[in-house]
């Protein structure tokens, strides 16, 4: 400047247009980010979506409506019983549920393995018995000890109130079942010689007949037949599984039963429904978690006995004996193997049972892995 003033900078000139054009890549630039940025978050969403649906698909039931084999006797369907009364099964995803009931526990294993029943509730006798004919058999979880449930029941005139008096008697028992191998051990116990004791086969309403009428001087069952034994004839409960009523000692714990109710299915059953016995396991762990709540027990039996027609108030006096458990573990192996070694002493297996093979712990394993602890054998 020739006056030397200092020369201010000059503001470059903008051509007509060009502030809207920029503004508008702007708006453009960040329009864009935003839906690139929803597309991706739609991805990530179709893909968790999918992700589920592939779960949700791989967890479906691969039957839902079951039908199961129980049996009377608390431990032979008690925990069944529960579950459906209860709306276990539904939640677990059964639309419906079929509780077949059978006479035996043999029965019920002879439905399942033809099958009419996908899965049962016996003893262990005829599951080894069942498994050593060659038969897929397998075992998914213990249900209830019942030792303490089964009993030597004689009439009180007969007068027995040592071991050795039941020597020369007629006891009726039904062959092949927990009520033989007891009476067995009571003898191996007491030093009594069985061969002379005059057993009758009978199952226990014949049994209640012939107690009645005099045919026997006793017999060897359990509940409720012992119970109403009890209520209807003068009898002496002698000994029970778990304890001695002998006169030489009366109240002492003397072990002589070790028959427990089992949760049973084929290994194809198992195989081609993972989803589906996974799913039926923790309806019964749900069963067990109610029945082991004392303040429970009214509506146990209320429950029970009205499934079966049976008189709540011996339900109520007999329930309480059996010991509930769904674990796989030291004890169901001990009791499995005191079972497998009468079977086998007395000729009744075709062939030799592994007990660990038997079991599929697997699927309650991954349920509750507390529940399953095989390693002790």
């Amino acid at each position: 400047m020739m006056n030397g003033t200092t020369a201010k900078a000059r503001t470059p000139e903008r051509l007509p247009g060009q502030t809207g054009a920029k503004h508008a890549r702007s708006i453009l630039q960040r329009t864009v980010g935003k839906f690139a940025g929803m597309a991706v978050l739609a991805c990530a969403a179709s893909f968790a979506c999918a992700t589920a649906a592939q779960a949700q698909a791989q967890d479906a039931l691969e039957k839902t409506e079951i039908n199961i084999g129980v049996g009377p006797g608390w431990g032979a369907g008690g925990h069944a019983i529960i579950a459906a009364h209860n709306g276990y099964f539904k939640e677990e995803g059964f639309t419906k549920v079929n509780l077949k009931t059978f006479p035996a526990g043999m029965m019920q294993l002879e439905a399942m393995v033809s099958g009419a029943v996908d899965v049962s509730n016996p003893t262990q006798a005829p599951v080894l018995t069942l498994r050593s004919n060659g038969l897929p058999v397998v075992v998914l979880a213990s249900l209830a000890i019942v030792d303490r449930t089964m009993g030597v029941v004689v009439r009180s005139s007969a007068g027995i109130t040592t071991p050795k008096q039941l020597e020369g008697k007629k006891i009726g028992l039904l062959k092949g079942s927990g009520a033989e191998q007891m009476l067995q051990l009571l003898c191996t116990r007491y030093n009594v010689d069985c061969a002379k004791i005059q057993i009758t086969n009978l199952p226990p309403p014949a049994q209640m007949a012939s107690l009645s009428n005099g045919a026997i001087d006793g017999m060897v069952t359990w509940q409720p037949w012992i119970h109403q034994a009890q209520q209807k004839e003068k009898v002496d409960l002698i000994h029970t599984g778990t304890t001695s009523n002998f006169s030489g000692n009366r109240g002492e714990a003397q072990r002589i039963d070790y028959t427990r109710t089992v949760l049973a299915s084929t290994a194809d059953f198992v195989k081609s429904n993972p989803n589906t016995v996974k799913a039926l396991l923790r309806a019964y762990i749900k069963a067990q978690a109610f029945i082991s709540d004392p303040k429970n027990y009214d509506q146990v039996v209320d429950i029970y006995s009205k499934f079966f027609q049976e008189d709540p108030k011996v339900d109520h006096a007999i329930l309480k004996d059996n010991t509930n458990s769904l674990a796989l573990d030291k004890g169901y192996l001990d009791d499995m193997d005191a079972v497998l070694g009468f079977l086998s002493r007395t000729g009744r297996l075709r062939r030799p049972v592994d007990v660990m093979k038997l079991t599929d712990g697997a699927p309650l394993a991954q349920i509750d892995k507390n529940l399953v602890d095989l390693g002790a054998k």
